[in-house]
């Protein structure tokens, strides 16, 4: 009955835990929330003054702190039926199973934080001191292992049989050719950020000046729609439409259709950055966002036409355009520093014992 009761408070313990953890997610992201709200009005400010340099501080600021903000907030998982829509079928099938799952992982004992309480029960619940208990271990227990060593020899054949009688084993045959996929599936990854990158330069050199532009004209914009009252009378022939959003496009679909289970961005790096770009890559009308994201002349001029657009919001339509622009751009050019770092850095100790063990080749 003593050990039951310690079990139910170690699961008392693990479940408090995980409060605390929830409670410091909730914080956190409360935190966050606040600072790009606030992050927002300031840029908004800036746009209006045509204060690019404290724009673009701003942003990397707020970049930053975004980035390490999220790995500080604890991952718990969440599922609405909104994920669903409307196929309540699917939703009733997989609804609860990832949180559930979750939270049964969290009540394993192999945890640092769940091996901590197991760690405080013994040592404060059950009066066992650990620490002690280890201190007096004797000195001939100690020799008695090291006498076993000579077992050793025998004992490292038969781990080589075994692993050997593994590898032939049907289940190895296939944890072979599993592990042989997922090289493929690096080397494919990387090909996709190598191509990428050379795709993202040469809309960016286009990209800048739509955005260049916007903000030069930005006052005279707004002027002469409170003059005349009226946005459908405004041009925008000096903006260029980019032909390099297609074509990154069709890259992206190309590879979709080639490699459906790819995911690219899920690289080992986990920089803000790339979840913006797995975002934006992710959207269903990916093309009409780029080209809104680079303020192409065909998506100005569709959006003067749309009714919800008027003299009265304009100015408000025009500053929240351009900050999402300078913001993506930034996220772009943050994104095209690390993956050039990542992929052109030198590895020498790899390189020096792939050769040696002629696995260069």
């Amino acid at each position: 009955m003593f050990w039951v009761k310690g079990v139910l408070l170690y699961f008392v313990l693990v479940n408090l835990w995980t409060g605390l953890l929830k409670l410091i997610q909730i914080a956190l992201e409360k935190i966050k929330s606040y600072i790009l709200d606030k992050s927002r009005e300031k840029q908004i400010q800036y746009i209006k003054n045509s204060n690019r340099k404290k724009l673009v501080k701003s942003i990397k600021c707020e970049m930053f702190l975004e980035d390490k903000l999220n790995i500080l907030i604890p991952y718990f998982p969440f599922q609405s039926k909104m994920d669903y829509s409307d196929e309540e079928l699917m939703y009733e099938i997989r609804k609860d199973y990832k949180i559930l799952f979750f939270y049964l992982k969290k009540l394993l004992p192999f945890k640092i934080s769940s091996i901590i309480i197991i760690y405080l029960i013994i040592e404060y619940y059950f009066k066992f001191d650990i620490s002690k208990y280890l201190q007096n271990v004797e000195l001939g227990e100690l020799s008695t292992i090291f006498n076993n060593i000579t077992l050793l020899p025998s004992l490292i054949v038969v781990v080589i049989i075994i692993v050997s009688i593994f590898f032939i084993s049907r289940n190895g045959v296939f944890k072979k050719a599993k592990s042989k996929v997922k090289v493929e599936e690096v080397e494919n990854k990387i090909k996709f950020h190598k191509d990428n990158r050379i795709l993202l330069n040469s809309l960016l050199f286009d990209g800048y000046k739509n955005i260049e532009h916007i903000l030069l004209k930005r006052n005279s914009l707004i002027k002469q729609v409170d003059e005349k009252d009226d946005i459908t009378s405004l041009q925008f022939d000096w903006l260029n439409n980019i032909e390099d959003i297609n074509e990154l496009n069709m890259y992206i679909e190309n590879t979709e259709r080639r490699n459906r289970d790819l995911f690219p961005f899920a690289f080992g790096i986990y920089h803000i950055s790339f979840w913006k770009l797995f975002n934006l890559y992710s959207e269903k009308n990916r093309v009409n966002k780029l080209k809104a994201i680079f303020l192409t002349k065909e998506h100005m001029e569709n959006v003067i036409k749309q009714k919800w657009i008027s003299p009265e919001n304009f100015e408000k339509m025009l500053n929240d355009k351009i900050l999402t622009s300078v913001k993506t751009i930034i996220y772009i050019e943050k994104y095209l520093v690390i993956i050039n770092r990542k992929l052109n850095k030198q590895h020498y100790i790899y390189s020096f014992l792939a050769f040696i063990t002629n696995k260069d080749k």
